[in-house]
Parts: C-alpha cells; sequence; structure tokens
C-alpha cells in the first residue's frame, strides 16, 4: 500500500477506492490496513478538496522511510541469495527468471516498458 501511494504522483496520494481496486483488497481490508498504517505514522487521511463525501490518503514522511528501509531490505535479501553463484551463474538465472515470468504474462502482454 506504501508503494502503491509513493508511485501515485507527486502528492503521493489516492482514495481508498483506487487503493483497494487496485490492490485487489476487500473495502473492509483497506480500511484495516490503513487503521494500522496511520496508527504508526505511515499515512494520513485527509478530506477530499473537491468531494464533501471523500477521503484522501497520502504518504507521510515516515510511511516513505519505512518504504524505503523495506526495499533496502529487500535488496540486501536478494544478493545474500545469489552471493554463492558466479557471474556466469547469475546471468543464467537471471536469463531462467525472464523465461518463467514470460509464461505468466497473459497472451499478448509486451511486459513493463
Amino acid at each position: 500500500m506504501l508503494a502503491a501511494l509513493r508511485f501515485a504522483g507527486p502528492k503521493q496520494q489516492l482514495s481508498p477506492t483506487s487503493l483497494f481496486k487496485g490492490l485487489m483488497l476487500s473495502s473492509a481490508g483497506i480500511t484495516s490496513r490503513l487503521d494500522r498504517l496511520e496508527s504508526r505514522g505511515y499515512v494520513k487521511r485527509t478530506r477530499h478538496p473537491h468531494d464533501r463525501r471523500g477521503v484522501l490518503v497520502e504518504l507521510t514522511n515516515a510511511g516513505g522511510k519505512a518504504l524505503d528501509a523495506a526495499a533496502e531490505a529487500d535488496i540486501t535479501r536478494e544478493k545474500d541469495l545469489v552471493a554463492g553463484l558466479n557471474a556466469g551463474e547469475r546471468k543464467s538465472l537471471a536469463m531462467l527468471l525472464r523465461k518463467l515470468l514470460a509464461t505468466l504474462e497473459p497472451a499478448g502482454s509486451s511486459g513493463p516498458e
């Protein structure tokens, strides 16, 4: 959810509806996650400026730092996973993983650009 907000544009804001549709979670699931993230100071909810009934969820500085720390931990873990492979083996692994991922993409999809 934090990553979705990070990439949501300059204000790093989305509506809860956009979040649950984009993340394929239920409305109740989004609400409980937002409650936990807000209690930790990672997101804040504000009134939508153009819709009196609407709410926007915004990534806070603390949320951005938590996301950066999680990404760094993932990178470290990935490096540790392949540390025992030489350069040729890492290249072969990357090629095989690309091939595997290609089989998971919907037909006609060109993948990320």
